[in-house]
């Protein structure tokens, strides 16, 4: 305490909930509603990276890995088409991998770049729109695996492939109403997990099926900013939220949580 006073000229201060003003960055307090200490630090900056071969929406597609061996999968093109192929990145150029067996959006994907999964999804045009099929990717080409017992669109995947998880979503027939519903996979079967306290679909996750998050999310347009953590049997709302409610969120993040 009297080391980070010396260096930043202030104490740590008790607060109920995290400051909201930019004066905040670089400061460190305890957050008594959440028993931990918190700081807001500066993030690293974006660049450019290597083009796809092959353009498509986001986040229609499924996404997986490291950033310097991650997948591109699926995936829609202009309007309604939806595509099968595969993008493998290194850290610095995207080259082509194999190819779906269903063409598809909207899946949901975990895992690693050369051990992934993608669940579900949407085709539109089909009856239903979403899709129960499961696939695993050994790093060259996909083989069906046994499908999710429900027919989801826009959920998002966490975990490994013999320990994943599927969450949210939207049940694929128009109007295509929001979930609460969540699926762990073994690597072989589906399984029903934790139901979540909201609703919603198209969200941000990271995490393992044991410790996962989930944030952002529709059903509205203007997006949720609620959080959510599951231990592996069920879910739990958590002070901290996004600090802009979001739609359509990217994510990409394979890591144990704290």
């Amino acid at each position: 305490m009297s080391d980070y006073k010396e260096i930043k000229g202030k104490t740590i201060q008790y607060l109920g909930t995290d400051p909201s003003d930019t004066g905040a960055e670089g400061q460190v307090w305890y957050n008594s509603a959440a028993g931990a200490f918190k700081s807001v630090v500066v993030g690293e900056a974006w660049s450019s990276g290597a083009l796809l071969s092959q353009a498509r929406e986001l986040p229609g597609n499924g996404s997986t890995g490291t950033q310097s061996a991650s997948l591109a999968v699926g995936g829609r093109t202009s309007g309604p088409a939806v595509i099968s192929n595969t993008e493998e990145y290194n850290g610095s150029g995207w080259s082509t991998g194999g190819s779906l067996n269903l063409a598809r959006a909207d899946g949901a994907s975990f895992g690693t770049q050369t051990s992934a999964v993608l669940s579900g999804g949407n085709r539109p045009g089909s009856s239903p729109d979403g899709r129960v099929e499961t696939e695993e990717y050994n790093g060259t080409s996909w083989t069906t695996g046994n499908p999710n017992g429900v027919p989801k669109t826009g959920a998002v995947g966490t975990g490994i492939l013999t320990a994943g998880l599927r969450s949210s979503g939207a049940i694929g027939n128009y109007p295509f109403p929001v979930q609460n519903t969540s699926e762990e996979y073994d690597g072989t079967s589906w399984t029903a997990g934790g139901t979540m306290n909201n609703a919603r679909r198209n969200a941000g996750s990271a995490g393992t099926q044991t410790a996962s998050a989930i944030f952002g999310g529709g059903p509205a347009s203007g997006g949720s900013s609620a959080t959510e953590h599951y231990d592996g049997s069920s879910w739990t709302n958590v002070p901290g939220t996004l600090n802009t409610a979001r739609y359509w969120v990217g994510s990409n993040e394979l890591k144990q949580l704290p």
